[in-house]
């Protein structure tokens, strides 16, 4: 169950919340920007279906997927309803159902970044012309390629709302970091071999024999 949730008060299209479990996948926030070219992935459940089962009820079948691509622009999108938003751009378009998951530095447990939508970048092949034997208007040809999009870093640091106790994500967690308890340090001490064993104890069984005075016989 999710406790505290709100929306972001910066006004994005994400939220807060507070999740009573105990977590297994070590994801941690990443602590700085990624540029472009970098290599990410992602991993969540998209294109879900469902199936009706006894009493009416629903049946959702998840289907877990993972995707790996790179970072091909910094920018902020203009999004309808939410304004300008700093936004990383990737070279793998998100099928219908990932948004919310999790953009990952590569080969780490970093977390970059959420899916939040496409950019949908349209060129033109064919410009509109009139051909000269029908006199007909042939139309325009335009090559449409879809790219990934993501919340900034930046974006995520900023997060606030009930559960952060309206700080700013990063904050937040760094505070949590400070209130923990230190681990007390386990000291390894290393076996001792067989000869340095065998010497002590040696030297610590050993009795001075006691020959009595000098000279006699």
């Amino acid at each position: 169950m999710l406790f505290d949730i709100s929306q972001d008060e910066n006004g994005t299209d994400l939220a807060t919340a507070r999740v009573p479990l105990q977590r297994h996948l070590s994801l941690v926030l990443d602590n700085s920007p990624l540029p472009k070219g970098s290599d990410v992935s992602t991993y969540g459940y998209p294109l879900t279906d469902h199936q009706l089962i006894q009493n009416g009820h629903i049946d959702f079948l998840l289907n877990p997927r993972y995707l790996q691509g790179y970072i091909t622009r910094v920018f902020c999108f203009s999004h309808s309803e939410f304004g300008e938003v700093l936004s990383y751009e990737f070279d793998m378009p998100p099928p219908a159902g990932l948004s919310g998951a999790p953009l990952i530095k590569l080969r780490t447990h970093q977390v970059v970044g959420v899916v939040y939508g496409s950019n949908d970048v349209g060129s033109i092949d064919h410009f509109a012309s009139v051909n000269p034997e029908t006199g007909y208007v042939e139309p325009e040809v335009q090559r449409i390629v879809s790219f990934g999009l993501a919340h900034h870093t930046e974006v995520i640091w900023s997060l606030r709302g009930v559960a952060t106790e309206h700080q700013p994500l990063i904050e937040y967690l760094e505070g949590l970091k400070r209130a923990r308890p230190a681990r007390p340090i386990k000291r390894r001490i290393k076996p001792r071999g067989r000869l340095a064993a065998l010497a002590e104890n040696i030297n610590g069984n050993h009795k001075e024999i006691d020959h009595g005075p000098e000279g006699d016989s």
